[in-house]
Parts: structure tokens; C-alpha cells; sequence
């Protein structure tokens, strides 16, 4: 006996958003619980039912062996041949109402075993679903949340970043004339960007290790996906979703770098003229280098050590802090709030998808294991009334 648990989603538009679809969900396993709570309960009468009828019927096949056992006796009492005639006639029909008695009891065994077991898989089922609701009730939580937090953060990104790409141009004339200051402070101008390029070659080590990080975590999902499609499927979505948001967060913190920018080429403007012995020792080590216009990425090191040391601390910290600056404001220039909310979109879009597939993949794995789990109870519950059946099916019942 199996009755399978309603599990599935009504039909409906597919979500179109995350808290769309953790909604749906959250609505199917609440759906599911109520339903296995009062399925227990009509399942819990039916089995006092059926334990009733098995007693009943026990009862009546132990009362007909009875019968025949004494009808048996007198049988070999009989002396008459009309006697012994009638008495037969009875034995068989305690037979018969023995057989139809025997009918009903394993009717009524089959009724018992099958819905014991049928109650104590569905209490596991409602176990399963009251826990799964828990985990879909939290998801909810976080996706609205999750949902408040990415609208807040789309909310203004186009006048965010006119205004950034408009202050980055702003900008450059004051980025300009610090440029030629820090020249003059630093020797030459070629010293200026050797620093800025050996500066970029640290940055680019740096970006390498987090590209190649980035790759492995690449690799770990792939491998998910090929063992558990719609589970690695999902973790690579939730991944792009994620970048695409931080993506948007740095854009609207584009003010804040933009000010802290620009902090930095001011303190280069505000930087006083070295004093005329300190600023020929300086122009004099740099020009004691290779090549005074390029610096290249490992010059001679008693070269360059030899200028470093005669750079005073206050304006290497301002040249360190203008060629940061200046590749905050490559990037401030290259936003795009259109492409970083085509990207969000496409993102969240994906993102649905995998979810929603991954929810049907894990509601078929149920579904599967309830089948599994109810098939294997329906040949236990007949193993047991198995001589039963047997011997009902000489008489053809």
C-alpha cells in the first residue's frame, strides 16, 4: 500500500527573481507539511480501522477451526450414514466461511502492515519537510534581504558614475601639473614612471595569485557540476551573481576613491621644493642610472639604491600614493553603469535558473527515494502474508 506525498509546486509562471523563487519553495515545503500532518492523521484512523477488522477476522478464522475440530469429533462419533452425511455438509461449509474469514484477515494484515509502514515512512517524510522548511524559511530571509541590499545598491549608479567619470576629468589638469612636480622631486620624469612601473610589476604579481585563486575556485565548481549538475551549477551562479554585486558596490564607493584620489594629487601640489643641494643630489643619482628617461623593471641596484636613499620619506609616501591614485582613476574612468547592470541582470537571471533547477533536482530525488521507499515496504507487507495468499489461491479466493 503507497500513497505518494504531494510534494511538487503547482503550475505557475517560473520565478523571476531569487525571492520569487525561495518564495515558491518556502510555499511548496509548507504545503507539504500540512499535507503529511493530515495524512497522518486520516492514516493513524484507518489503521485502527484495519487492526479492528484484523482482530475481528482472526477472531473468526480461529472460531471456524474451532467448529471444524469439533464437527471433526463427532464426525468420528457418527454411526448412521445420514448422520455422517450431515455432518460433512456442515464441515464444509465451515470450510467455506472459514476461507472467505481467512480472506479477510489477510486483507486486513496486508491493510495493517502496509499502513503501519506507511506511517512511519510519511513521519520521516514530515521530519524531512518540516526541516527542509526551516533551511527554506532562513533562505527567504536572506534572499530579501540579499534583494533590499542589490536595489539599494543599483539606486543611483547612473548619476553615480556621470559624476565620477565627470570628476576624473576634472581631475586631470591638477593630475597633470602634480605629474611634473613629482618629476622635478623625484630627478627626472623617467624615474617617476620606472617607480610607477616597478610598482605596477608588484601589482600585477599580486593580480596573478588572485587570478590563479580564482581559476582553482573555477576548477572546484566545475568539478561539482560534472558530480552534482544542478548543485555545482548553482554555486557557479551564486558566484557570478556575487561579483557582479561587489562589481556595483565598488562603483557606488567611486565617490569616496575618487575623493581619496584626488587627496593624493593634492598632497603632491602641497609638497614644498627641496632645497637646491638636496634636489642636485637627488637629479644627480637619477641621472647616474642607465637610462635617466626609462627606467627599467630591475635596473642596476646601486643605481637605483643610491637615488631611493636620498628621497626624502615625505615625498616618496606622496609619489607612492599619486601612482595609486592614478590607477583608481583608470578605473574611474572605465565604469560603466550601463554594462555593470546588463551584467547584475544577466546574473540574476542565470542565477534563478540554476536555483530553480536545483530545487526541481532535489524535489526528484525525493520523489525517486519515497517511490523506492514505498516499493520496498509493499513487497514486505505481501512477504508476510505470503503461505496466506498461497493457500487462499487452491480455492481460488
Amino acid at each position: 500500500m503507497t500513497t505518494a506525498t504531494p510534494t511538487a509546486a503547482p503550475t505557475a509562471d517560473p520565478p523571476a527573481t531569487p525571492v520569487e523563487a525561495r518564495t515558491a519553495e518556502r510555499d511548496r515545503l509548507s504545503t507539504a507539511v500540512t499535507a503529511a500532518g493530515e495524512r497522518l492523521t486520516a492514516l493513524q484512523a484507518a489503521l485502527d480501522a484495519a487492526r479492528a477488522l484484523l482482530a475481528g477476522a482472526t477472531a473468526e478464522v480461529a472460531a471456524q477451526d474451532q467448529e471444524a475440530s469439533r464437527l471433526q469429533q463427532q464426525l468420528t462419533a457418527a454411526t448412521t450414514g445420514p448422520e455422517r452425511h450431515r455432518i460433512e455438509l456442515e464441515l464444509d461449509a465451515t470450510a467455506v466461511r472459514r476461507i472467505r474469514a481467512l480472506r479477510r484477515r489477510v486483507d486486513a494484515a496486508e491493510t495493517v502492515a502496509g499502513t503501519t509502514a506507511e506511517v512511519t515512512r510519511l513521519g520521516a517524510t514530515a521530519g524531512a519537510l518540516a526541516a527542509e522548511l526551516t533551511t527554506a524559511e532562513a533562505a527567504l530571509v536572506q534572499a530579501t534581504t540579499d534583494a533590499a541590499d542589490a536595489a539599494a545598491i543599483r539606486a543611483g549608479l547612473d548619476a553615480t558614475v556621470t559624476a565620477v567619470t565627470a570628476g576624473v576629468v576634472a581631475l586631470a589638469p591638477r593630475l597633470q601639473l602634480a605629474r611634473a612636480q613629482l618629476d622635478v622631486l623625484l630627478g627626472s620624469t623617467g624615474m617617476r614612471t620606472g617607480l610607477a612601473t616597478r610598482l605596477g610589476a608588484v601589482a600585477a604579481e599580486d593580480a596573478a595569485r588572485r587570478a590563479a585563486l580564482a581559476a582553482a575556485e573555477e576548477a572546484v565548481r566545475t568539478a561539482e557540476t560534472e558530480r552534482a549538475p544542478a548543485d555545482g551549477a548553482l554555486a557557479a551562479a551564486i558566484a557570478r551573481h556575487d561579483r557582479a554585486l561587489a562589481a556595483i558596490r565598488d562603483a557606488q564607493a567611486a565617490p569616496q576613491r575618487l575623493t581619496d584620489a584626488t587627496t593624493a594629487v593634492e598632497a603632491v601640489l602641497a609638497l614644498p621644493a627641496l632645497p637646491d643641494g638636496e634636489q642636485a643630489a637627488i637629479k644627480a643619482a637619477a641621472e647616474g642610472t642607465d637610462d635617466p628617461a626609462v627606467i627599467p623593471v630591475q635596473p642596476p641596484a646601486t643605481d637605483l639604491e643610491n637615488w631611493a636613499i636620498k628621497i626624502p620619506a615625505t615625498v616618496l609616501a606622496a609619489a607612492l600614493a599619486l601612482i595609486d591614485a592614478e590607477a583608481v582613476l583608470d578605473d574611474l574612468a572605465a565604469l560603466d553603469a550601463t554594462a555593470l547592470l546588463a551584467e547584475l541582470n544577466a546574473a540574476e537571471a542565470a542565477y534563478v535558473a540554476a536555483l530553480v533547477a536545483q530545487l526541481a533536482a532535489a524535489q526528484n530525488r525525493e520523489a525517486a527515494a519515497a517511490a523506492a521507499a514505498g516499493a520496498r515496504d509493499e513487497v514486505a507487507t505481501h512477504e508476510e502474508t505470503a503461505a496466506d495468499r498461497r493457500a487462499l489461491a487452491v480455492s481460488g479466493s
